[in-house]
């Protein structure tokens, strides 16, 4: 499996969302401390997964340039990101894990799967969907549609 460090800007702009979805009732200079926080620990989790990876020091320059690119970035995106379909957010929640999925832990991983959790249920034909077994005709295969 490689590793590598995700673009800063995924990383801040996931920061903000959760920030904003959890954390609705912020000032805005308030939500910028806080995604701030978020993304700094969610950066933090994938650099200790490159550095372990490739054995490489977590001092190095690679590495604290793309911390000082995440903390810079953060505060100065939007909160929300209404143009970002839920597939989208479910896809970059799944880069970020797959890309520090050996040092995500904690409340970085609770955060992940709270985001998932929020967005997969906000995907069309969530709510009509039956929440048990799905109900089939008696002996005919199960068929996985919309796919």
């Amino acid at each position: 499996m490689s590793s590598y460090l995700v673009e800063p800007r995924l990383i801040a702009m996931l920061a903000n969302q959760v920030t904003a979805l959890r954390l609705n009732n912020l000032s805005l200079s308030e939500h910028r401390i806080e995604a701030t926080k978020l993304a700094v620990t969610l950066a933090t989790q994938n650099i200790q997964s490159v550095a372990g990876r490739y054995r490489q020091d977590e001092t190095d320059p690679a590495f604290v340039n793309f911390l000082e690119e995440v903390m810079d970035l953060t505060p100065k995106l939007p909160r929300q990101y209404f143009d970002v379909s839920a597939v989208q957010w479910l896809k970059t929640i799944s880069c970020l894990n797959y890309q520090s999925c050996d040092h995500l832990r904690g409340e970085e991983e609770t955060v992940c799967n709270k985001m998932r959790g929020h967005f997969i249920s906000s995907l069309a034909g969530w709510d009509d969907a039956v929440w048990g077994a799905p109900k089939t005709s008696d002996n005919q295969p199960i068929r996985i549609t919309d796919l």
